[in-house]
């Protein structure tokens, strides 16, 4: 199990326990947004032959490829993502560079790849600058806005990553809007494949994983009612990451609790989780649910 994963169990039953969610800090000491920056670089000067990298800022790298097309990078959710894991520090600039790579190619859209993922919403305006390096209506995904600053956004599954292509491209090749979502969640509900649940205190918290970067992609199916999600009452998650959610229901107060003293442990140990609120579904909606 990942670092933050542990971190985030061990914080679950201190809390449960009423023993507030500080602990103690992990031992592992952790590069600068600058070191992670030069590393991040070098790694995609080794995986794009050619390009040329401007620094800017903190978090943030101007790439112009070979052909002389411009694309942005930004470093501060893989910042994050190495915060949670420091040992897998080389896997994840490893996984972004093959991203950022791959981003680069020409690809044909297929029906069968086409799937819905779940991220904060300044993800779209990430894509839009690592697509052509403007925001324009040309280069624009086709996203729908969930609550919590979430989106859900369609995509193609690629064997490194998803790729997100704009949105005028998949209508020209599928059809109209709601043909393309049609397809996508049902796409999505094969490649997101077995829910896996750890049960956390006395049963009624979830955390909930299944294949790698659509656990979120829960929010926009229909396994509410179904095992091993099956319960009485709303289902109340928070998004900790690309690969984990949190669930349990609104007809346990006590919980709802718990889950904004995770949410602000979370952010007190750098590790903030992809929406920094608690949703609930209701009417078929995620609604924000105002804890304090």
């Amino acid at each position: 199990m990942l670092r933050w994963a542990v971190r985030l169990l061990a914080m679950v039953a201190m809390v449960a326990a009423m023993a507030g969610v500080a602990g103690e800090t992990l031992a592992q000491e952790l590069i600068s947004r600058l070191d992670f920056r030069e590393a991040y670089a070098t790694r995609l000067e080794k995986a794009i032959p050619g390009v040329k990298i401007v620094r800017k800022g903190e978090a943030e790298l101007e790439l112009t490829l070979p052909d002389g097309r411009t694309m942005t990078a930004f470093l501060d959710n893989a910042y994050m993502d190495y915060r949670k894991d420091p040992d897998g520090l080389d896997q994840l600039l490893e996984r972004h560079a093959r991203s950022v790579a791959s981003a680069t190619l020409e690809r044909p859209l297929e029906a069968s790849r086409i799937v819905v993922i779940v991220r904060h919403e300044a993800f779209v305006s990430s894509q839009m600058d690592l697509t052509q390096g403007a925001k324009t209506e040309e280069v624009k995904p086709l996203y729908r806005r969930l609550g919590g600053g979430l989106v859900a956004i369609v995509g193609q599954d690629e064997p490194e990553s998803v790729f997100v292509p704009p949105r005028q491209d998949l209508i020209d090749r599928f059809g109209d809007e709601d043909k393309v979502w049609a397809m996508a969640l049902a796409n999505t509900s094969k490649v997101l494949g077995e829910v896996n649940v750890e049960r956390l205190g006395d049963g009624t918290i979830l955390l909930v994983t299944a294949a790698p970067s659509y656990a979120p992609s829960l929010l926009v199916l229909d396994r509410w009612n179904a095992e091993p999600l099956v319960d009485e009452g709303n289902p109340v998650v928070v998004v900790v990451d690309r690969d984990a959610i949190i669930v349990t229901r609104d007809r346990n107060p006590d919980n709802l609790l718990l889950l904004g003293r995770i949410m602000r442990g979370l952010r007190d140990d750098g590790t903030p989780a992809l929406s920094d609120e608690i949703l609930v579904l209701k009417g078929g909606e995620w609604i924000e649910v105002d804890v304090d």
